[in-house]
């Protein structure tokens, strides 16, 4: 068997991100105002979250996000990224020897600085977990308080979970 040409990859995974758009589509869950002049416009905040433990497989919303980030930002490791989940900020606080009274300050979670966004977020998660009957690992990002689920994909998860 001849290998694929560069061509024929391509134009397969087109197929598969189109396939994957009208999926989100169907579920009511796609954004399609998110550039300006062919451009992303400036997020405030953006990371990645899934809406179960990948060790345990414990229910919740677990991952990490950077304030006043773009892509680059969040990929380069150059900042300490927050909790998403209140829970999960007092649990990483304990880990790091942060007294609550700091990490409220200097690292405060999704939950508590975008409640509203952190319980559509939670919604979406749900929403997305029952329709590809899949825990979900969900990209998104935040601009002036509106949220913006960008990318969906099964989630990775221990033998356990």
């Amino acid at each position: 068997m001849t290998p694929p040409t560069p061509s024929t990859l391509l134009d397969s995974a087109a197929r598969v991100a189109a396939a994957r758009l009208e999926q989100l589509r169907r579920a009511g869950l796609l954004r399609e105002d998110l550039f300006v002049d062919g451009r992303w416009r400036p997020a405030s905040t953006g990371r990645r979250l899934e809406v179960r433990d990948p060790a345990t497989g414990e229910k919740g919303i677990y991952g990490e996000f950077l304030a006043n980030a773009q892509g680059e930002d969040v990929v380069a490791g150059v900042r300490t990224p927050n909790q998403i989940s209140l829970r999960a900020g007092r649990r990483w606080a304990e880990r790091h020897g942060v007294a609550e009274p700091e990490r409220r300050r200097r690292f405060p979670t999704l939950e508590e600085s975008f409640p509203a966004v952190y319980r559509e977020l939670v919604k979406i998660g749900e929403r997305l977990e029952k329709h590809f009957r899949d825990m979900q690992d969900i990209e998104f990002t935040i601009e002036g308080g509106r949220l913006y689920a960008l990318q969906t994909r099964g989630g990775k998860r221990s033998a356990e979970a």
